[in-house]
Order: structure tokens, then sequence, then C-alpha cells
């Protein structure tokens, strides 16, 4: 038997990659151009002190009051800041086998801070801080 050279003749996979190529890139207006973006500019209206060893995860102002959850291994807690000063007026400590992160008020009184890695949700009560209940989460 003869075999006859591949030069000038196109393999059967050529033919269909091409055609496979250009059936994807026909048939299709290109997306339009977005819209120009509006630019924003910050103004800083106001600075306040801050302790600088707090490793800050959440910051939110409830009645008033300005507290703060803090993250690091074995230094996690929630605490109320003196706007003013920045002065920790008063703190808890969350378990040490937990890293802190941010933070929400429920608006009923109590504040849920998540964790980071253990998929645990702490629940504070904001008048005691005492730690009222904890439940699971899925996700970071």
């Amino acid at each position: 038997m003869h075999e006859k050279p591949l030069r000038g003749r196109h393999p059967t996979w050529a033919v269909l990659a091409l055609c496979l190529l250009l059936g994807a890139c026909g048939g299709r207006e290109a997306d339009p151009a977005p819209a120009a973006v509006r630019q924003l500019v910050a103004r800083v209206v106001a600075t306040h002190p801050h302790d600088p060893a707090a490793f800050t995860q959440g910051l939110e102002l409830v009645g008033g009051r300005l507290y703060e959850t803090t993250g690091l291994n074995t230094a996690s807690g929630i605490r109320e800041v003196d706007r003013a000063t920045g002065r920790v007026l008063r703190s808890a400590p969350l378990d040490d086998t937990w890293f802190g992160e941010g933070f929400t008020s429920m608006g009923d009184g109590r504040a849920v801070q998540l964790t980071w890695k253990s998929g645990r949700a702490v629940v504070w009560d904001l008048a005691t801080f005492d730690v009222v209940g904890t439940f699971a989460y899925g996700g970071q």
C-alpha cells in the first residue's frame, strides 16, 4: 500500500476547527460601549483619634454611640469608643479561638459579629457586652 503525503491536504480536524471558530465569531453585534462612569470626589469633613493598635473589622454608630469590633488571633472583641477622644469606654473580648470580623446592629439592642474561618456568628448584647448567642453560617 502506498501512502500519499499530507502536503496540500487539509485534515478533517482542521476543517472542523475552522468551522467552529467561524461559527462562534459571526452573527453577533458587538456590545455597545458603556456609558461614561460618573466620578465622585471624597472630601474629608472631620478626623477623629483612634487606637492605632486596633485591627478594626467593624465600625457602626448606633443610637449616638460608636461601636467597633476588632480582629486578631487571641485579640478580637467588641468595644464602645468615645467619638471625640478615641478612648475605649468599655470592651469585651471574643473567645480566643475565634478571629472576629465585622458586625452589624440588629436594631433591638443586639449586634451580630462574624468570625473568620470558624463559620460562627456571635450575638452581643450592646448594653452589657454579654454574648447572648452564637449560630453557624456558611462561608467565611
